[in-house]
């Protein structure tokens, strides 16, 4: 008798401990959960900071070259510092680029002149789109159009 209750108090012992782990794993994978919901919050925030920088910008005509030039050294500094993911790359519409990942674009190998600064002109108007990466939701692309005088 003596040895069929301590069988009987081993197996309880086991049930117990086979419960505590049961509970610990669903508790560890409710905070895995927990922790992937976040991790995409925090991208599609992330995402929206990216994108609101340029909202001003994107899909407006009528936009003064000046705002254009301020745009373009904004996004030059921007990408300087920034993970190569998120970096913005601008381009009139002819294909000429203004802005890369290294920042403005120059005329020609050895001139100081960017071609933001002889594409442009402060007194003219412009349109401006954007594209978004599909996979990442993220700006990538601003093109640039001129839409005629002042």
């Amino acid at each position: 008798m003596e040895n069929a209750s301590k069988a009987l108090l081993i197996a309880g012992a086991i049930l117990l401990v086979i419960a505590i782990i049961g509970i610990g794993m669903a508790i560890f994978g409710q905070a895995q959960t927990v922790i992937g919901q976040t991790g995409q919050q925090i991208d599609v925030m992330a995402v929206q900071a990216h994108n609101s920088m340029f909202d001003s910008y994107i899909d407006k005509t009528n936009i003064k070259g000046k705002a254009i030039k301020e745009l373009c050294a904004k996004i030059a500094s921007y990408n300087q510092n920034t993970d190569i993911d998120y970096q913005v790359t601008i381009s009139m519409s002819d294909g000429t680029s203004l802005v890369t990942a290294s920042g403005l674009t120059t005329t020609e190998e050895g001139n100081t002149t960017t071609n933001v600064n002889t594409k442009i002109n402060a007194n003219l108007n412009y349109t401006v789109t954007g594209d978004m990466n599909a996979t990442t939701g993220i700006i990538n692309t601003i093109t640039i159009k001129q839409t005629g005088s002042t």
